[in-house]
């Protein structure tokens, strides 16, 4: 018969294998020895958010994710989900082993596991102290984005359109059918990624009717202004790929005006009401200088209609209203001066899309965010919201 009683030496040695089990285990352990472990309090700010839109397909978060690695433990995995949009996330982690030399990473990811938001910090090492809780504050940078692409005035002669983003590991693409107004979007692009863009536009013989393709390495963090080359038969034109922090490339070609790309910026688009009667509907227009301006004659077009307005003046810093023809389901907009220099563009998106343009409700307008006032900013559907009361 063996006794039942142990030795002092084999307790001390099963004492010491649970404690290693319940502070050095990587899931989360359900009864560590709390007295042994600390924990870490969470505040992080995510920049520029990138918001969780409606489509199921555009990039956003649904999960933080905060791990911990240092000598003597394994690494613990903590995955929280999140359920709304924030700016600001907080949350307090328990169960990890004190100790110096902790290293913390800190991101988001969509549902597929994509990193969406990364840690500015390249390392970040904190000490762990005994039954304290040590705070953090993170800031959580892009990690992956999207490109748009928005066509207006598409050509009568093209049948379908194709946008392809192809790098070395992975290539994103979408056809589309014709129609007068086009917006694509590619989603879920790493931060960093080298590839190719491509569009094609074919006739229903499939011929190549128009065609444009650039080598870009995807930014999700900073704000840029690329210039592409058209390809096409039997002219060449140019094309405006715009990178608006976080996470956006927005490309937007007028087919029906390929010669002219950029925007000189005089005036400004800030505010469209297009959910009204149509003696009601207007573009608000702002000076953003601090001297008057005045256009000797200033070309309003809305997709392919156009208005000439004579003398107009703006004083600095001010704004004007000016009556348009607008539709409920989008329309480009384009300012022009005399010499048909483009002054500012806007193509927006009046319903539901995956392109971040807010609707607006029956007799209220959408407007640009005011930290945004700026011709290249304007463009991006993010930075316009949908005003809370009525304008008229």
């Amino acid at each position: 018969m063996m006794s039942s009683k142990k030795s002092p030496l084999i307790l001390l040695l099963l004492s010491a294998i649970m404690c290693g089990i319940f502070l050095h285990c990587g899931r989360s352990p359900s009864e560590p020895v709390w007295s042994e472990c600390g924990s870490i309090k969470i505040n992080a700010i995510i920049t520029e958010n990138l918001k969780k839109v409606s489509a199921a397909a555009a990039t956003s978060f649904e999960n933080m994710v905060v791990e911990i690695y240092g000598f003597g433990m394994d690494t613990l995995r903590f995955n929280r989900k999140i359920n709304d949009n924030p700016m600001v996330i907080n949350d307090t982690f328990s169960g990890i082993p004190a100790g110096v030399n902790r290293e913390v990473k800190i991101y988001t990811t969509d549902n597929s596991g994509l990193k969406v938001h990364i840690d500015s910090v390249d390392k970040r090492v904190v000490r762990i102290e005994k039954n304290e809780i040590t705070p953090i504050n993170a800031t959580l940078i892009p990690a992956a984005g999207s490109i748009y692409m928005q066509l207006a005035n598409v050509s009568t002669d093209i049948d379908s359109l194709f946008f392809v983003f192809i790098s070395a590991e992975k290539t994103w693409e979408k056809r589309l059918k014709r129609n007068l107004k086009v917006n694509i979007s590619l989603d879920n692009i790493p931060d960093g990624t080298e590839g190719t863009i491509h569009f094609t536009a074919v006739n229903s013989a499939g011929d190549t009717l128009y065609h444009a393709s650039k080598k870009i390495s995807f930014n999700a963090r900073e704000s840029s202004e690329l210039k592409i080359d058209f390809d096409l038969l039997p002219v060449s034109v140019a094309m405006n790929i715009k990178l608006e922090n976080p996470g956006v490339t927005l490309i937007t070609i007028n087919m029906a005006d390929l010669y002219n790309s950029g925007e000189s910026g005089e005036l400004i688009i800030t505010e469209i009401m297009y959910n009204a009667p149509d003696s009601s509907k207007y573009i608000k227009v702002y000076n953003p200088s601090g001297a008057d301006v005045t256009i000797d004659t200033l070309i309003i077009e809305v997709d392919k209609s156009k208005k000439e307005i004579e003398s107009v003046t703006i004083n600095a810093r001010d704004y004007s209203k000016m009556k348009l023809g607008l539709v409920k389901n989008g329309s480009l907009i384009t300012l022009r001066a005399k010499d048909s220099t483009i002054i500012d563009r806007v193509n927006y998106i009046g319903t539901t899309n995956a392109l971040e343009w807010p609707e607006a409700a029956y007799e209220k307008a959408i407007c640009l965010d005011s930290a945004s006032y700026d011709v290249t900013k304007n463009n991006f559907g993010r930075n316009w919201y949908a005003d809370a009361k009525p304008r008229l």
